[in-house]
């Protein structure tokens, strides 16, 4: 007599009718089994988020891109003592994971979605990760002058407005509308030195004859820079935030030139860290 799930020709009792060895380790297995199952969980992570500029083009700090997916016993992680494995549902990814559970993107072609196996005890899970391409709006066009734009940015290390991070003042020829169209979808990325949540805030401002006013109010960066310890050694792995400041500036003399700049500042829960921006800023003149 033998049973399924036995290597055919097994016999699960000997002629003493007690049970075999094999029997026995085949019973212990189909136990632990059983009872690592119960309470096992895999949660999906949050989708990932790549951003590219308008044309497509790959913002600086996007990949590689990392996300954890955890195993849990009991709301115990177990991570490092399971196999992981990688495949692709949909969309065209490049991705690894290691054998805690970490997922390291280093290509992103178009939207995806990962499926990502643990084994332990004999107990399969399964969840998917998702990662979003996110492409940014075009810069506004005018008819007014010529626009004016700029790539590079200082950090910010401070919850005060004290300095502008556009390295110099964008200026522009206000065309016949008297209107003049600013925008800013600027990466945030930071030092790799403490897991947390690091949001920054930010503002246009315009020189109305010596004196710099804002021409709107503060938005805050959405989602936020963020730094996660994965384990199990607590190694940092980077979110990049997203600061997105567009404003318009109206009630200008056509054919005078104006000038504006981009201000940020560190959120209170961020303090004195350093905060840097990539990306591009524009000024133009409708």
């Amino acid at each position: 007599m033998s049973l399924q799930g036995l290597q055919p020709g097994v016999p699960i009792v000997n002629a003493q009718g007690t049970p075999t060895p094999e029997f026995l380790i085949y019973m212990q297995q189909i136990t632990t089994g059983l009872a690592n199952s119960s309470g096992a969980s895999m949660p999906a992570p949050s989708p990932v988020n790549i951003y590219e500029d308008y044309t497509g083009a790959l913002l600086s700090g996007q990949l590689p891109a990392t996300v954890i997916v955890q195993r849990l016993l009991n709301g115990v992680d177990v991570s490092a003592k399971c196999r992981w494995f990688l495949s692709t549902v949909s969309g065209s990814i490049t991705a690894t994971i290691d054998q805690t559970g970490l997922v390291t993107i280093t290509a992103l072609a178009s939207s995806s979605v990962l499926q990502v196996k643990s084994v332990r005890d004999g107990v399969t899970l399964y969840c998917n990760v998702t990662a979003n391409v996110v492409v940014g709006n075009p810069p506004f066009t005018g008819s007014g002058g010529a626009s004016s734009s700029i790539t590079t940015f200082n950090s910010t290390n401070s919850t005060s407005y004290s300095s502008p991070i556009t390295t110099s003042d964008l200026s522009v020829t206000v065309g016949s509308s008297g209107i003049v169209d600013l925008s800013a979808p600027l990466t945030v990325q930071t030092a790799l030195t403490a897991a947390g949540t690091y949001p920054v805030w930010g503002k246009w401002q315009w020189n109305n004859a010596g004196t710099w006013t804002d021409v709107a109010a503060e938005v805050e960066s959405s989602p936020p820079c963020t730094i996660t310890a994965y384990p199990p050694n607590g190694n940092l792995g980077e979110g990049a935030g997203r600061l997105s400041v567009s404003a318009s500036k109206s009630g200008l003399t056509a054919g005078s030139t104006q000038a504006f700049r981009l201000m940020a500042r560190n959120d209170a829960t961020t303090g004195t860290r350093a905060m840097n921006f990539s990306g591009t800023a524009s000024a133009v003149p409708r």
